[in-house]
């Protein structure tokens, strides 16, 4: 895969030249170097790092545009000068003939043009700033644990997902996995593995006029590596109306010793109840049912895979949206990002450990 494909499989647009002034090249910055001795473990195989190297290579050129501080579009780019001029002589110099021949009223349009447009690009800048920034604080991150990241799409994960876990990913169509992570963490003594992304499908839904309505869902999900059979598969998913109806109607409700789990978590599996509930139940001990009520408070809309010797957890909508990390000038991880992130992965570790320990 050359420099050219990775472009264009960013999950945005990378508008490089409109925000550093000049375009990446291969070859003229490469500082990462993926150690591909290391096992890293994901839910469909292993990393790819020969493509792995080839992204960050560009994630790095533009951290290291951003720390020698970004110029202004609009201070260099020739074409915003002009457009700013043109903005000026309209107003000033030909306002008043358009007003004499067209009215007032098609001079505002014009000018309600030009508002919209100016909106739309200073949002286009900003939101890809935004998301430079997101990728560049993710894989610092990594860096620091000694993980593995890879800010690039990868529809082929994300259709693979889908076909092995069916039950938690196959959702929607148009499907993708972006900002995956790949790392490990001690357990009681004994080294995890954990894999970690954000998860894209499109619903696409009709109008009345016959079109479609294309509607992007994101989800950020977590999966550990328990390297222990669980004896029983089921999944935890948001309670609603919808679930209790259904719960009584299969016979499927469950409840456990925490009120609060109860209201918060409803049960998916196979069989009948009284051949799995004592399994579930077992599986989810007290410890476990107390951190997943306080992981379900730190997201929105938390589903829980347990599933052969893997623990899946899956957040609606994207967990990392706010950063205080600073990338011009120079990047300066702040503590409070890197301890947002923590904080995730030490509840899930925790309900890991315990689970392990009725294994």
């Amino acid at each position: 895969m050359n420099v050219e494909d990775v472009i264009r499989k960013q999950k945005f647009v990378r508008l490089d030249k409109f925000i550093f002034g000049e375009t990446f090249s291969s070859g003229v910055f490469n500082k990462t170097k993926a150690n591909s001795k290391n096992k890293f473990w994901g839910l469909t195989g292993s990393p790819d790092f020969s493509k792995i190297i080839v992204h960050s290579e560009l994630l790095d050129w533009q951290k290291d545009k951003f720390a020698k501080g970004l110029v202004p579009f609009w201070k260099r780019s020739s074409f915003i000068k002009r457009l700013i001029i043109f903005a000026l002589i309209l107003f000033f110099i030909i306002r008043p003939l358009i007003v004499f021949v067209f009215g007032s009223f098609f001079f505002i349009f014009i000018l309600l043009f030009f508002f919209i447009f100016a909106v739309a690009f200073l949002g286009i800048y900003f939101e890809e700033i935004n998301n430079l920034k997101q990728d560049v604080v993710k894989s610092e991150v990594a860096k620091k644990r000694g993980w593995l990241y890879d800010p690039a799409i990868d529809e082929v994960v994300g259709f693979n997902l889908a076909a092995m876990f069916p039950k938690i990913f196959n959702l929607g169509d148009e499907r993708f996995v972006d900002d995956q992570l790949w790392g490990s963490f001690d357990v009681d003594g004994v080294t995890k593995n954990f894999y970690s992304g954000i998860y894209c499908y499109t619903v696409i839904n009709k109008n009345s006029k016959g079109g479609e309505n294309k509607v992007k869902h994101f989800s950020n999900f977590f999966a550990i590596n328990l390297e222990k059979r669980l004896p029983v598969n089921f999944l935890l998913y948001p309670e609603s109306i919808f679930s209790r109806v259904s719960q009584k109607f299969n016979n499927h409700e469950i409840e456990v010793e925490s009120i609060e789990f109860n209201k918060i978590f409803a049960f998916d599996y196979a069989g009948r109840k009284d051949e799995q509930a004592v399994e579930i139940v077992k599986v989810l001990s007290p410890a476990v049912q107390l951190e997943l009520v306080d992981l379900s408070k730190k997201g929105k809309n938390l589903s829980v895979y347990f599933v052969d010797g893997v623990l899946i957890f899956s957040f609606k909508g994207k967990l990392f949206k706010k950063l205080k990390t600073q990338l011009i000038g120079g990047l300066n991880l702040v503590d409070d990002d890197l301890k947002f992130f923590d904080d995730y992965l030490q509840s899930i570790k925790t309900i890991a450990t315990e689970i392990i320990k009725k294994l």
